[in-house]
């Protein structure tokens, strides 16, 4: 996640950033699909590590299921409203990021990626997690147990 994230942050910013015809615009359709585009299929995933153990737990993780891809139906209404208050089409076309016309969007949609690698950062660093597994101590000793 963080690669993607940090990389789909970068296309936005070197390759969209400096657009000026169809054929870098394209490369970065393709280069921005294929590293931002891939969080969809990890949902259930997320869901079934969410809930904890699949076999117990079946209608709690598709529950928490729908709430993510209903969580993902509103962010795409809502960004359609903020690219709307974003993009100015009576600017000039001209300059960095399409210039003062898509300029605002490129710097919202690249900081937005930075943004959610900061969350994929504390993934892997976070307190109890180590290698990106969770280390949880056993009842019966010091030792640490780790989840499979």
């Amino acid at each position: 996640m963080l690669i993607s994230t940090i990389g789909a942050g970068l296309e936005v910013f070197l390759i969209w950033g400096f657009a000026r015809n169809l054929w870098p615009l394209s490369l970065f359709a393709l280069a921005f699909g294929s590293t931002a585009g891939g969080f969809a299929v990890l949902r259930p995933r997320f869901a079934a590590e969410i809930v904890g153990d699949q076999d117990e737990q079946d209608n709690q993780s598709l529950f928490v299921f729908a709430i993510l891809t209903a969580s993902r139906g509103s962010a795409i209404i809502g960004s359609g409203l903020i690219m709307k208050t974003l993009v100015h089409e009576g600017d000039p076309t001209k300059g960095w990021g399409g210039g003062q016309a898509w300029s605002n969007l490129v710097i919202y949609t690249g900081t937005v990626m930075f943004v959610a690698s900061l969350g994929a950062v504390g993934t892997v660093v976070g307190p109890n997690l180590r290698y990106g597994r969770r280390m949880w101590k056993s009842q019966k000793s010091d030792e640490p147990v780790r989840q499979q």
